[in-house]
Order: C-alpha cells, then sequence, then structure tokens
C-alpha cells in the first residue's frame, strides 16, 4: 500500500495541473476592443515636408507672446509610439525673440479619431539653441476633417512647462494628419529580439525582462496576466496573448499590426 503512495500523489498533482489549465482565462484586451489598434499616422505642422515654404503654424499665448512651429512624425496608436520632430520660434509680445531650436516628439499621449483626420496628444522635447537642456512639453495638433467638433481647427497647441506658457491661441494654422496604409509584409521578422524565441512560436518559458523588436514591454505585460508564460512554457495561450495583450498579430512569416 505504501508502494502506491507515490503514484497518488503523482495523480493529484496532474490533475490539479490539469485543472489550472482549464481554468486559464485569456488575458484581457489593453485597448478595450479599440478599433485604432495598430493603426499608423503620419502628422504634419505647417506641412514642413509637404511645402517647405508652407507658413508656419503660429499660436499665442495668454500674455501675448508668439510661437511659430514647423515639424512633421508618425505615431502608431498600440504599441504607443510616436517620432518626429521640427522647429520653433517663440517671440514675446512686442516680437522680440525669446528663443528658437528644435521640437522632438517623445511619446504619444493620445488620440480622437474625426474619421479622416483627428487630433493628437504628444509629449515632447523643446530644445532652445545653445542650451544644453532640454525643456519637457505637450502638444496637442489638430486636423479636423471629417466628423470633428464645430469648434476644431486647424492648429498646433504648444505647451511649455518650464514657464507655463500654453500657445492654445490660433493665429494661424496649417496641420495635417492622415492613415498610413500598413501592408502585410511587415509581418516579416521583429519578435525574437533579445527573448530566447520567437513569440509566436511554442517553446520553453521567456523571461520577462526580454524585449522583442516591436514591443520592449510586451513579454512582461503578457506574463503579468499569464505567469504560466515566463515560469513554465510559452504555449498556445502566451501565443494568443501576443495578439490580446500586445495589440500584434502573429501570422506565418512573424507579426502584423492587428486590425
Amino acid at each position: 500500500m505504501r508502494k502506491l503512495l507515490p503514484l497518488v500523489v503523482l495523480l493529484s498533482a496532474l490533475l490539479v495541473s490539469s485543472v489550472a489549465l482549464a481554468q486559464r482565462k485569456p488575458p484581457p484586451s489593453p485597448g478595450g476592443g479599440n478599433p485604432f489598434l495598430g493603426e499608423t499616422y503620419e502628422f504634419f505642422v505647417g506641412l514642413l515636408s509637404l511645402f517647405p515654404n508652407f507658413d508656419p503654424v503660429i499660436m499665442a499665448a495668454d500674455n501675448g507672446d508668439r510661437l511659430e512651429i514647423r515639424g512633421d512624425g508618425a505615431f502608431t496608436i498600440w504599441p504607443k509610439v510616436a517620432h518626429g520632430g521640427g522647429t520653433f520660434v517663440h517671440k514675446d509680445a512686442t516680437g522680440n525673440e525669446v528663443r528658437r531650436g528644435r521640437w522632438l516628439a517623445v511619446e504619444f499621449l493620445s488620440f480622437v479619431s474625426y474619421g479622416f483626420g483627428g487630433q493628437v496628444g504628444l509629449r515632447i522635447d523643446l530644445i532652445p539653441d545653445g542650451q544644453p537642456d532640454a525643456i519637457p512639453g505637450k502638444m496637442q495638433i489638430d486636423c479636423p476633417l471629417g466628423d470633428a467638433p464645430p469648434s476644431a481647427v486647424f492648429e498646433a497647441r504648444v505647451v511649455f512647462q518650464d514657464s507655463g506658457l500654453n500657445f492654445n491661441q490660433r493665429v494661424q494654422g496649417g496641420t495635417f494628419l492622415y492613415r498610413i496604409h500598413v501592408d502585410p509584409p511587415l509581418c516579416q521578422g521583429g519578435l525574437q529580439g533579445t527573448c530566447a524565441h520567437n513569440l509566436c512560436r511554442v517553446g520553453g518559458p521567456l523571461d520577462p525582462a526580454c524585449e522583442p523588436e516591436f514591443d520592449a514591454t510586451c513579454v512582461a505585460s503578457i506574463c503579468a496576466v499569464d505567469p504560466i508564460c515566463c515560469g513554465e512554457y510559452w504555449d498556445q495561450g502566451c501565443i494568443d496573448a501576443v495578439e490580446s495583450v500586445c495589440g500584434m498579430c502573429c501570422c506565418t512569416k512573424g507579426i502584423v499590426p492587428c486590425d
């Protein structure tokens, strides 16, 4: 009878593991069913790339200061990525130049679709000429094409966080925003990065600190809702989470943004 005890213990362990696997639920989608997941948009402020001689966007602050700004870039809804930049000139109420330099998009914050155009919020760094340190700020770009609110106009509002200046009054505008069509060939590669294996293939557990090329936090996010993926094995449930958690879809060659 004592010889049967290890077998009973083994069967009990297998039963518990089977029940745990049966109770695994698909990880929740971070976008809550957001139809814009994976979409990429380009933006233009002053239409610099389209028309180099086009007038800049000019916005005014409550104290009369004005900001002339140009630039362009792109952003994706998920994973949240933004890049781009341009130039700016800050003048006081009498027209004297206060500072000029470059600005860089450093973080995607928000997006509201108007159907064709939309409104995007970005965190930016303003880098004045001759100054070693960047000034943090925020930019909101409006392109009121499509089903936009009646109050929406072509503008690029900017907040300088060092002085608290909020350039939110339009003097002249010229912004544009449009969606870039994403084709399936983007599914080639880009999944493994520093991870032990491709995220779209069954394999051993992955280190939550590893970083696939498309989203540095994807594996950690998956394992936060499904610890088995980093503690025991990377199975089909983990592969499915590449879509439900990270917003990307596995295909035969690699990965594509999900529609």
